[in-house]
Parts: structure tokens; sequence; C-alpha cells
């Protein structure tokens, strides 16, 4: 039987996303702010969309920064928390993505890992068509190779989709932009370690 990959990632986060909430807050001031200020510094404008918004975490730090964030995601428990913090916010699934409106940057921090890697090229293209001239996308994926389901020790009683990736791929999908910035980020947790591949990259003015 076929499963339905959106639909289980989907179903995890929804039932437990007070627990991700806690642990996104605290993966994001240890390990995410050098990426945060370095993407804040590098754009030409404050419109931010915040592309698999999880909780808002990240949102609420730019908002708080001065910016003007859009948390877009397709899990009704996740937006919930973001309304909880003030933030405006859009239901939509990632691979659909089609806003009226353009942006000064991109945050897409670890929710790109969890579409299939087949159709990574067309969401990028997505991407590209919602950034200004001088946009600039900020990427986080997890380092390895292959995809499929993944329980971890944590949350045994669910599994999430996850694609894994080397830099050159990135490298490769991500042509039609300029890379501005690279990074690997170690994290350890109690059922392992994870290396996340960090990425800064501007549009390329043809």
């Amino acid at each position: 039987m076929n499963r339905d990959y959106k639909a289980e990632t989907l179903e995890t986060y929804n039932s437990i996303s007070q627990v991700f909430d806690r642990k996104f807050e605290e993966h994001f001031y240890v390990y995410c702010l050098d990426l945060a200020d370095d993407f804040l510094a590098s754009l030409n404008g404050r419109r931010i969309l915040d592309l698999g918004s999880g909780s808002g975490i990240a949102s609420e730090y730019f908002l708080r920064k001065g910016y003007s964030p859009l948390c877009f995601d397709n899990s009704e428990g996740m937006l919930e928390l973001c309304n909880q913090k003030g933030l405006v916010t859009c239901k939509g699934d990632i691979e659909e993505l089609d806003l009226p409106e353009l942006f000064d940057g991109i945050w897409a921090y670890a929710s790109l890992l969890h579409i299939p890697k087949k159709n990574l090229i067309s969401v990028i293209e997505r991407v590209r068509s919602h950034l200004n001239p001088f946009g600039k996308v900020a990427i986080s994926l997890k380092e390895g190779e292959g995809e499929g389901f993944v329980k971890t020790k944590n949350h045994p009683e669910s599994e999430r989709y996850f694609a894994y990736y080397k830099d050159e791929e990135v490298r490769e999908l991500f042509s039609d932009f300029h890379l501005l910035s690279s990074s690997k980020t170690s994290r350890v947790k109690s059922d392992g370690g994870s290396v996340f591949l960090n990425y800064l990259f501007g549009v390329k003015i043809h």
C-alpha cells in the first residue's frame, strides 16, 4: 500500500504541535541565529515569507527585529500557535505555493526537507517566482542520502517523511541563484545527531 507522505507528516505535526513548539524554540536560539541574522542583514526590504513556518519561532524573531513576516504552513495546529503569538498566517501546501505578492526574503528552514526529491525542483521554481528582483532565500536541509519515512526515539508513535542531501546536490538545485553563504550545523540529540546544511541564496538577475 502506498503511503501518503503529506498526510502522515502533517498528522504528526498537528498531533504534537505544542511539543514541537518548545523544541523549535530551543533549536532556533541555539543553532539558527547566525543564519537568521545574516538573512535579515541581506534583505533590501522587510517583507518575509516564512515557508513552512511551524509554530512561528523564526517569524516571532523577525517581527521583533522590525520585519513583516507571513507564516505559511499546512498544519492547523502549528498555525494556531502562530496566531497565539500575534503573527499573520496563511494555510497552504508548499508544493502548491501561489500567493498574490512578492517577498523580499523567503525563510525555508527545515521545511523543504519534507518534500520528495523529485518534487523539489518545481518547488524551487515557485520560491523563485515569489521573490522580488533582489530577493534572498535562506534554507536548511539535513545532510545525508536517500529519503523516506523516519521514526524518532522521542516520537515513536509517529513518522515523518524526510529527504536528505549532499552539499553538491543543493548547489545544483539552486544553480539559478547566487550562493551568498553556506554553513553546517551539527545538532546532538538523545536519539542521535543531525547535520544541517544551511544556505543563503540571492536571485540571479538575467
